[in-house]
This record gives structure tokens, C-alpha cells and sequence, in this order.
């Protein structure tokens, strides 16, 4: 009996020394494959220099619906292991990119002496650089005209639309102005011919 549990026990000490050298020689070979990918992603995309201007994809739950897809921003630093620091004209972002997360432009527009030094996260960024008003639409319900603050338009400085109110008359409104030109051309032209 004694031979039996003795034999149990060195299989069981085996199995945990396999184990444990099956452990070693996984992460040796995981750490062989990312230096493999490490290389062939060098290879792939060349490195950027400092102060390039870059393109940056904005991720699709921090940006609107009618707003750019990419986020301008400039090459900061690069570290060691080829991760860039990326700063644009609201701050410096918070994240580091690794070379294939953004693309280089052609042309500088932003510098380097541009950037703020405070530290923002993309969201903030994604927001600053919207043409609209971050991730939605802003509206207003106003019952008014939209001259006082209390319309949310007017409060963010920018004009009424379609989307606020249709048949109440505004002040705030995008197509009055257009509507003033359009009078104005019209005038001139009659005045021209006469």
C-alpha cells in the first residue's frame, strides 16, 4: 500500500513540475511573439519625428454623429518602446499611442509651443475640436424669442435650428441672417439695374 501512495504522490509532483515548466516556456514564447509583431509593426509604419502633425481616429462613443472622425494633434515624445506622447491645442493627452494608432500628415498644422501643459483625456479633446456641441445635438425648447441666456442656444453661442422650434418666432436663428443677405443681394441688384 505503501508503494501505491508513494506513486500517486510522485505523479502528482510531476504533474505540478510540468506545469510549471509549461508556464515558463508559454510566457518565453509570448514574449518572443510580441517582439516578432513588435518588428514586423515597425516595419510597417515608419517612425514619426517630433513635432509632426498626426491623425488621430476619435473613437465612435466620444464624438457626435456630425463630427470629424480623426482628431489633429502633434508628436510630443517618443518613449524607449516607441509609444508616442500626443498633445493637441486643448492639452496633452493622457494616453500614450503606439505607432500604428495614428497616421502622419503631410502638412504642420499644429506646433509644439501650441499645446497647453495640462494633461486632458481624448473625450475633452473629441469635444473641443466638435463642429456641434459634443457627442448630441443641442436644441432648445424656448417659448420665447431666444434673446435671454436662458436659451440653451444662446447660452452656448450658437444659432437656432430646425431641430429648436419651427413655427415661434426667433432672434436666434440661423436662416434670418441668411434671409437678410439673400435681401440685401436682391436690393443691390435691383438698385444696379435702375
Amino acid at each position: 500500500m505503501e508503494g501505491y501512495e508513494a506513486n500517486i504522490l510522485c505523479n502528482l509532483c510531476f504533474n505540478i513540475g510540468n506545469a510549471g515548466k509549461a508556464k515558463v516556456e508559454s510566457k518565453l514564447n509570448l514574449e518572443r511573439q510580441a517582439k516578432r509583431m513588435k518588428v514586423d509593426s515597425d516595419k510597417q509604419f515608419l517612425p514619426v519625428r517630433l513635432g509632426a502633425t498626426v491623425r488621430v481616429p476619435a473613437p465612435d462613443v466620444d464624438r457626435g454623429q456630425v463630427d470629424a472622425r480623426n482628431l489633429l494633434a502633434v508628436v510630443m515624445s517618443v518613449t524607449e518602446n516607441g509609444f508616442c506622447r500626443l498633445g493637441t491645442a486643448q492639452g496633452v493627452s493622457i494616453c500614450q499611442y503606439a505607432r500604428s494608432g495614428f497616421t502622419p500628415c503631410r502638412k504642420e498644422l499644429i506646433r509644439i509651443e501650441d499645446v497647453p501643459n495640462q494633461e486632458i483625456p481624448v473625450r475633452s479633446t473629441a469635444i473641443a475640436q466638435s463642429t456641434g456641441s459634443g457627442q448630441g445635438f443641442v436644441r432648445c425648447t424656448c417659448k420665447n424669442k431666444c434673446q435671454t441666456m436662458r436659451c440653451s442656444c444662446v447660452k452656448k453661442k450658437i444659432k437656432c435650428n430646425s431641430k429648436c422650434h419651427s413655427s415661434i418666432p426667433c432672434r436666434n436663428l440661423r436662416y434670418l441672417e441668411h434671409r437678410r443677405f439673400c435681401n440685401l443681394m436682391t436690393a443691390e441688384n435691383l438698385l444696379i439695374r435702375w
